[in-house]
C-alpha cells in the first residue's frame, strides 16, 4: 500500500489504520490466550501464546506510535515534511522483526 501512494496520504492512512489493527490483532491474541487457558492446553502452548499477546500489546501501545510519529505524520497537527528516504525510520521494521521470530 505504500508504495502505490504519496507519503503524506499514507501517513494519513497509517495515524488512523494501524491503532485500530494492532487493537484488534492484540484482542484477538487475547481471546486465544483465554481459549488456551479454558481448555488447559499444555503450558508451552500457554507460554507461545502469552508471549504472541505481549509482543502484540508492546507493538500496539509502544512501537506503532513511535513508529507513525517518527514517520512524519502528527495525528491532530498533520504533515511535518522530512526528507524522503527509502525507509522513514528504524521502528517500522520492529513489527516484522518480532512476527518473523515468533513463527521460528
Amino acid at each position: 500500500m505504500f508504495r502505490n501512494m504519496p507519503r503524506q496520504t499514507f501517513g494519513k492512512v497509517q495515524s488512523k489504520l494501524f491503532p485500530q489493527y494492532f487493537a484488534l490483532t492484540t484482542g484477538a491474541t487475547l481471546v486465544l490466550v483465554a481459549g488456551a487457558v479454558a481448555a488447559s492446553a499444555p503450558p508451552t502452548t500457554l507460554a507461545t501464546l502469552g508471549l504472541a499477546a505481549a509482543f502484540n500489546v508492546l507493538n500496539w501501545l509502544a512501537i506503532e506510535p513511535i513508529a507513525t510519529r517518527e514517520s512524519g505524520w502528527h495525528p491532530g497537527s498533520g504533515w511535518r515534511g522530512q526528507a524522503l528516504g527509502p525507509h522513514p525510520c528504524a521502528w517500522c521494521a520492529c513489527p516484522s522483526i518480532m512476527h518473523a521470530w515468533l513463527q521460528h
